[in-house]
């Protein structure tokens, strides 16, 4: 067996035959520390020879080759790699070397801090991953990704809001940061444009009248004039807008028109009266009212009585009262002969004629 004087002279005076072979090997993507092999191999362009028995010469394994960063029980840097026997017997050397920075990336929106790594060993370089391949890069503690700092930039009507229905409007985001292009689009609904309401107009429903322009006709009081004056009406209050006519159904009102004259009567009430009149009805107008006061027999002759009667439109509205005062007098009187004596009537001949008149002979 090799003493270890033997072995630190062999791996101090191994060479290695002038090649123009590279070592393609990979690293891991976005290494979270361990060691990674080495991704190119650059030969040395002078040819060398080695020193001592040619069989006991070490040689480079370059598969070995790895790098380490971020990874517990190494130093950052630090490479890892064997040598062994050229002749193929013998044990395997490991050996160390420090690697330096290749390239460095900041972090940004779109990685964390990346890193790849240089070492030269025996004249040749190699590399901890292609530079022009982000997932071979080591990351670097404490640089994480970076989020998008979204500000807005510009925005694009995609359909003009209107009084009957929302727009919408695009609008476009981009990231505040110098070294990023992100961009998204996001579209929003613009409301509706308020209406521009005009003044307020009455319009004819039932048994109104109206003018040519479809406007109810009012008299010289304020109200509306009827079609039939024994039927009430029915119009509106409304407002349209002044830009594309929509009505404003929302504070719409519906207001009855009255009739004003009355198409039957009604008697509901009677005070110090005989007859039985309460709930008569009458077509109106009418002859029959008011009552002849002949035709009515008072409680007390000698005290007035009344009669109440309502008047309705033809919907059975009522629309107003009316009191009758019905004056003190006799009830169904009529003429007699008096005489002083028996003997005088006794003479006398008491008859009324076709008329009711009373008629006395002698």
């Amino acid at each position: 067996m090799m003493n270890k004087k033997r072995l630190a002279a062999l791996a101090l005076s191994a060479v290695m035959v002038a090649s123009t072979m590279s070592f393609p090997v990979y690293a891991a993507d976005f290494s979270d520390g361990a060691g990674t092999t080495a991704q190119t191999v650059v030969p040395e362009t002078e040819e060398t020879e080695s020193v001592g028995d040619v069989a006991e010469a070490y040689e480079l394994d370059p598969s070995s080759i790895k790098f380490h960063y971020n990874e517990e029980g190494y130093e950052d840097f630090e490479v890892t790699f064997n040598r062994i026997p050229v002749d193929g017997t013998g044990a395997i050397m490991s050996d160390t070397a420090m690697a330096t920075t290749l390239k460095h990336l900041d972090a940004n929106c779109y990685h964390p801090g990346l890193l790849w790594m240089t070492v030269t060993i025996d004249g040749h370089t190699f590399t901890s991953g292609d530079v022009d391949e982000l997932e071979t890069a080591f990351t670097v503690p404490g640089e994480p990704k970076r989020e998008h700092e979204m500000v807005e930039d510009r925005r694009q009507t995609i359909e003009e809001a209107t009084h009957v229905k929302p727009g919408t409007v695009r609008v476009f985001y981009k990231c505040a940061y110098d070294d990023c292009d992100y961009e998204k689009a996001v579209d929003e609904t613009i409301s509706k444009q308020d209406h521009t309401w005009g003044v307020w107009v009455y319009e004819p429903g039932y048994n109104v009248k109206a003018d040519e322009n479809g406007h109810v006709i009012f008299d010289e009081n304020g109200d509306p004039e009827l079609i039939n004056e024994l039927k009430d009406g029915i119009y509106y209050k409304t407002r349209y807008c002044t830009v594309d006519g929509e009505e404003d159904w929302k504070n719409k009102e519906t207001l009855r028109a009255y009739a004003k004259k009355a198409a039957f009567a009604k008697i509901i009430d009677k005070e110090g009266i005989v007859n039985d009149i309460v709930g008569q009805e009458y077509d109106y107008p009418t002859a029959d009212l008011p009552i002849a006061e002949s035709t009515i027999e008072l409680e007390d002759c000698s005290e007035e009585g009344y009669y109440v009667v309502e008047y309705y439109t033809v919907q059975h509205r009522p629309i107003s009262q009316e009191k009758i005062i019905v004056k003190p007098h006799h009830f169904n009187t009529f003429a007699t002969a008096v005489f002083k004596t028996a003997d005088d009537q006794a003479q006398c001949k008491v008859e009324y004629d076709e008329n009711a008149n009373l008629k006395v002979t002698n």
